[in-house]
Parts: structure tokens; C-alpha cells; sequence
């Protein structure tokens, strides 16, 4: 039987469920490391783990109520780290900052007007983010990995070494070690920004999964039914390898029969979607051909993937395949091949119309060029082990987000600085402003109590106004400081955050068991 709320006592009960997440992730934030410890059914080990992420998502309340208010900041919140890698943590404070304090404001104003007036600051503040954002190069790279890491030295070398010997626009993948020790090893890899062709292979695959020495079929066509895979997925089982094919699209009913013939354990395949559209996106997949040693399946040349021969099928090392991502371990095409096609990218980036076309064709030599690193990460235990990939895994969203669109005051302190004169041109809800700067100085105090255990006050404020940075490992303010965070991650946390509130604050009616 359903229970229904109404008004003040639907919100109250959203709001206990976004508490209840935002202190538990809360205490994670900043370099105190503090950690949560998770219990686990059927006998499994607890997980000891200080990623807000992984602490959220293991959150349910007995309360289903006040679980409904959990599960829309987690799932929101989530998005901050699928948008920009990180952040969700911050995300979460700030939401619970704008609910609290908005919340006073509905005696006054519709929680559509505030949530109206929320979304206007938002974007207001992440352009004057993106002014006081600069690029970063060099050991700047180490600091950004560093303090993602929770000020793991170790992690941060790791990763600042990779990007140093491969590039902005190398490959990097994070794998357990399988020799007991954290290392880094460079081989030839090729990355697609796209991955797994519908959510529903998430819960098969999970999040990550790694395919060894698969076959690699390549396609600029749509797969309207499941008999056109067939021919394929008999070729790979025959080879006893598994299967990844890329392609535009796949129709329900073919999806639905290739779920269940993977779930039954009849095939070993995987789809992936893909990347960008129209001219682009054939020529990304002929380079990812060139790269495998295979052939793109042409549409355009009336080509099915049910009627190819084995010299289409391209093969890597090891694919790693995500929700987000397709990384190709292990070059496998023909040399004189690959440098026929490099010749042909530089070439057309030089005569390209405009600045679009040629970062898109300077993005296709990098990656063709097939410049990969993989971290490998060793742990005394399972619970050591899925920490320290959580952890360098957000180090290294965050520190491409940091390379992709530049830093800014880390430790939430430009954050806090941030006191631009928003003017209300219409006059409407008056004091927004202040429950907005309010969250915005929300993730500083929260570091701040999780080191020292009290408020900070004010009395560092004219430190923060005079450029300086907060180093919480020396817990003092600093001229210099090497304290940095990605302006991506920044604004997409600030972005969920307002998100969030906006759902809560203008909610009126919570149906649940």
C-alpha cells in the first residue's frame, strides 16, 4: 500500500534522505582521508573506502520515504561524475547547503521562482569560473593527480608519469596489478569516447569491463536484427575469442536477444556505440580499422556485416570497454598502412576551413598515433585493492578535466571568494543570493571541520580575498600554494548541486510505501 505526503511534510522527508547522504559522503572530503566503512551481505568483507561516490551509492534507507529524498541526490549527484569524472562529493555538500537554507525562503517565494533564480546564479557564477580558470602543464599535472588522490605522492607520480611520456591525448587505463606493485607501462592503445551502445549493458558488464584478445568488428551501419550478428558471433566462438563490435545503433528487439544470449553464457560479445555522427564519425571508425588491422563494414557501399570475410575482423591485446569509454590495447594493423593514414589526417588538418575542423582532425592523429599507459595498482587486501582504484581513478578524471579546461583555487577556496554582484533585474526573491553563496563556501567549511573538528568562522577571509590557498595538510593559508581544482569538475558539481535543490524545493507531493 502506498503512503502519499503533501507540502512541508513530503520536503521534510526528501530532505532527511539528502541529509543522510550528505553527511555520510561529507566526511570523505579533503586531505583528512577520513573513511567510511561498508558492510557487505553474504559474508563478504567490509569495504573501507573514502570515494564519495561509492559511499552514496551504498546507501539505503530503511525509511522508504525519506530513501526517495537519498536516491535523487545520489542519482543526480551521480552526474557530476559521469559529466566531468569527479566532484560528487562536493556536489552533494552544496546540495544539502541550498536545500537547508532554501528551504526558509518558501514561506516567501514558489519554489519555482527559487529554483529559477538558483539556475541564473549558477550560470553566472560557472562563466566567472571559467574566467579565473588558467591552463596547467608541466608538475602542475602532479599537484591536481595529488590532492584527487587524497594526497597520495604515489598515485600522483604514477599518473603525472604517464601523461609526460604519452601525451595530453594518450590512453590511460587502471587495471589491478598483476605484480604486486604499483607501475606504470607504456604500450600502443587507441581510445573512443563512447561506450557501451545502451545502459543495459552496464548491468551485465558492470561499470568497466576488460575483454582479452578480441575480435574487433567495425561498422558505420545500424543492426536492425540480431540474425545479422550471427555470422560473427559464430566466428569468434570458433576462435574461442570474444567479440566487440562497433556500429550507429541497434534496434530493441535485437538488443533484448543479444542480452539474453549473453546473460545464458552463448556468446562472449559486447556493443559499442559509435562516436560522433556523419563524416566524422566514419572517418574515427576507419581510423580505429587501421589501428585493429581490420576493414569498416561501409553502408554506403550496400555492405552488411552478415556477409563479410575474416579480413574485416580487426584485434587488440585487450579492450577495455566502460558506459563511457572504449580503450584498444595493442596495435595491430599494418605499419606502412598506419603512416599512409597519418600522412592523410595532417594533410587535411592543414587545408581545413576553420579552427572546428582542425582541432577534430588534430584530436584523430593523437589518437591514432596509438600512445597508451597502463596503471597498474596493487592492494594487501580486496578492501586495499578497490580503494586505491576508486581513488586513482577519480586522480585521473580529474586531472583530464584539469588538462581539458584549465584549474582554479583548489580546496573549494575560489570557490568561497566567489562575492560578484548578482543584481536581481526584476526585484524577485530577495535573499537567494545568500543561500547561494552560502553552498558555495559550503565545500572550504566542510574541509575545514574535517580537519580541525570546528567552524572556521570568518577570520580567514581576508587570506582568501588576498589570493592565498588553503593547504590542509599544513591546515595554514598560503601565498603559493600548489592547491588546484579542475574548473570542469567545479562547475559540473555546482550544476548538480542547484539540480537538486531545484527538485527538492519545488516538490509538493511524495508517494511511497
Amino acid at each position: 500500500m502506498k503512503s502519499i505526503l503533501y507540502g512541508n511534510e513530503a520536503r521534510e522527508k526528501l530532505i532527511e534522505g539528502v541529509n543522510a547522504v550528505a553527511n555520510a559522503v561529507g566526511v570523505t572530503l579533503g586531505p583528512a582521508t577520513r573513511s567510511v566503512i561498508i558492510d557487505r551481505r553474504d559474508g563478504l568483507p567490509p569495504l573501507v573506502v573514502n570515494d564519495g561516490v561509492t559511499v552514496a551509492k551504498n546507501i539505503i534507507l530503511e525509511d522508504k520515504m525519506a530513501n526517495a529524498g537519498a536516491k535523487l541526490v545520489i542519482e543526480v549527484a551521480s552526474r557530476a561524475q559521469e559529466n566531468a569524472g569527479d566532484g560528487t562529493t562536493s556536489s552533494t555538500i552544496m546540495a544539502q547547503s541550498l536545500i537547508e537554507n532554501g528551504k526558509n525562503l518558501l514561506s516567501q517565494y514558489t519554489g519555482v521562482a527559487i529554483r529559477s533564480e538558483l539556475e541564473r546564479l549558477c550560470e553566472i557564477t560557472c562563466e566567472e569560473l571559467d574566467n579565473l580558470s588558467y591552463k596547467i602543464e608541466g608538475r602542475d599535472i602532479y599537484h591536481v593527480a595529488k590532492i584527487s588522490a587524497n594526497n597520495d605522492e604515489n598515485m600522483a607520480e604514477l599518473i603525472y608519469s604517464a601523461v609526460e611520456k604519452i601525451g595530453y591525448d594518450g590512453v590511460i587505463s587502471v587495471e589491478p596489478s598483476p605484480t604486486g606493485e604499483d607501475t606504470v607501462s607504456f604500450i600502443e592503445g587507441f581510445e573512443c569516447d563512447k561506450g557501451y551502445i545502451n545502459p543495459v549493458l552496464t548491468k551485465i558488464f558492470g561499470e568497466s569491463n576488460t575483454f582479452e584478445k578480441p575480435w574487433i568488428l567495425i561498422s558505420n551501419a545500424d543492426i536492425n536484427d540480431f540474425a545479422q550478428l550471427i555470422p560473427a558471433l559464430e566466428f569468434a566462438k570458433k576462435k574461442n575469442r570474444p567479440l566487440i563490435v562497433l556500429c550507429t545503433s541497434i534496434g530493441a528487439v535485437a538488443l533484448n536477444t543479444f542480452v539474453m544470449n549473453q546473460v545464458n553464457g552463448n556468446i562472449n560479445a559486447c556493443i559499442v556505440q559509435a562516436e560522433d555522427i556523419s563524416f566524422w564519425q566514419t572517418e574515427k571508425l576507419n581510423d580505429l580499422a587501421i589501428f585493429t588491422g581490420g576493414k569498416m563494414v561501409n553502408k554506403e557501399l550496400d555492405m552488411s556485416i552478415a556477409d563479410i570475410n575474416a579480413s574485416y575482423y580487426g584485434q587488440c591485446n585487450k579492450a577495455i570497454i566502460s558506459s563511457k569509454k572504449a580503450a584498444f590495447l595493442g596495435f595491430m594493423g599494418d605499419d606502412d598502412l598506419l603512416l599512409e593514414r597519418l600522412d592523410e589526417i595532417a594533410t587535411d588538418e592543414s587545408m581545413a576551413e576553420n579552427e572546428f575542423y582542425k582541432k577534430k582532425h588534430s584530436v584523430r592523429y593523437g589518437k591514432l598515433q596509438g600512445n597508451a599507459a597502463v596503471i597498474g595498482v596493487s592492494g594487501m587486501s580486496e578492501q586495499e585493492m578497490q580503494n586505491k582504484l576508486e581513488r586513482i581513478d577519480d586522480a585521473l578524471n580529474a586531472t583530464r578535466a584539469a588538462i581539458a579546461e584549465g584549474v582554479i583555487r583548489g580546496a573549494g577556496v575560489e570557490l568561497y571568494n566567489l562575492t560578484p554582484s548578482f543584481s536581481n533585474s526584476n526585484g524577485q526573491c530577495l535573499g537567494v543570493e545568500k543561500v547561494f553563496y552560502e553552498a558555495l563556501k559550503s565545500p572550504l567549511k566542510k574541509i575545514y571541520y574535517n580537519i580541525n573538528g570546528d567552524s572556521m568562522g570568518s577570520r580567514f577571509d581576508n587570506d582568501i580575498m588576498e589570493g592565498h590557498f588553503y593547504d590542509g595538510n599544513t591546515n595554514t593559508f598560503i601565498q603559493n600554494g600548489e592547491i588546484f581544482d579542475p574548473v570542469r569538475v567545479v562547475k559540473s558539481s555546482l550544476r548538480s548541486a542547484v539540480s537538486v535543490a531545484g527538485y527538492v524545493l519545488t516538490a509538493n507531493c511524495l508517494i511511497g510505501e
